[in-house]
């Protein structure tokens, strides 16, 4: 923006300083006018070029600084969105860890009972057999 508003005074200047010289050349009073009026144009055009150079430039920033926003806004969608599929993932996981854990426990506990009825049927023959060795020992 400031380098439009530079060349436009610079080109502003020049063109006063060309009407001023050409002025000092004119003899009649008329043409001096005429020239006066060019430059007064001139300068008129020069400033209004420059003004809507300067709201075109506001305009385009505005334009930017909304588009930024809509793309910081859908960044942070997509990071939502991200994070609740990480989430759910993860919830997924826990439940299949808490079926895999139960269905183990479960096997764990099936091998323990049949450890103990094993065991109680061993201990059961170990006192049967006692039972008789003492029965033959006392005969």
């Amino acid at each position: 923006m400031f380098r439009v508003w530079n060349s436009a005074r610079l080109f502003a200047l020049s063109v006063i300083l060309a009407s001023a010289t050409a002025l000092g050349a004119c003899e009649e009073e008329g043409t001096a006018e005429k020239a006066g009026k060019k430059v007064d144009e001139a300068v008129k055009e020069t400033q209004e070029a420059v003004k809507d150079a300067a709201e075109s430039t506001e305009k385009k920033v505005e334009e930017a600084k909304e588009a930024a926003e809509e793309a910081a806004e859908k960044t942070d969608e997509a990071a939502t969105e991200d994070a609740q599929k990480a989430a759910d993932k993860a919830d997924e996981a826990a439940k299949e860890a808490t079926e895999e854990a139960e269905k183990a426990a479960d096997e764990a506990g099936e091998a323990a009972k049949e450890a103990v009825d094993d065991a109680k049927d061993a201990g059961g023959k170990a006192v049967d057999e006692a039972t008789e060795k003492t029965k033959e020992a006392v005969k």
